[in-house]
């Protein structure tokens, strides 16, 4: 009788080890290293580095694009050489017009009204 009363007891708390190390694997698998969260964040990095690539992609067209109007087109070069380097062509003047500035209003003028 005894073996009995032990065989129940021993079932039980085999079955409470074995659900608590069902559970410790669970956990683990979720927040451990490698586990769900992991997998998560790094499909959220991915997509974010996935998007970088496109953007550099289109930045190196436009690059490429702009290296051969450069080797291709005398006008596209002239106007780099004047936008960027403010740069004039033979017998050309540059002119440049700073913008004024309003005046402020003195402040007797505005207490006497």
């Amino acid at each position: 009788m005894i073996f009995k009363q032990d065989a129940g007891y021993l079932k039980r708390l085999a079955l409470i080890m074995a659900s608590i190390i069902l559970l410790l694997l669970l956990a683990n698998g979720i927040v451990g290293k490698g586990g769900f969260v992991d997998l998560r964040r790094m499909e959220e990095q991915n997509q974010v580095l996935k998007q970088k690539i496109e953007q550099f992609k289109q930045e190196n067209q436009q690059l490429v694009e702009e290296i051969n109007a450069l080797k291709t087109q005398p006008r596209k070069i002239i106007d780099v050489a004047r936008d960027q380097y403010n740069m004039v062509g033979k017998g050309e003047v540059k002119i440049t017009v700073s913008p004024v500035k309003p005046a402020k209003p003195s402040r007797s003028s505005s207490k006497s009204k």
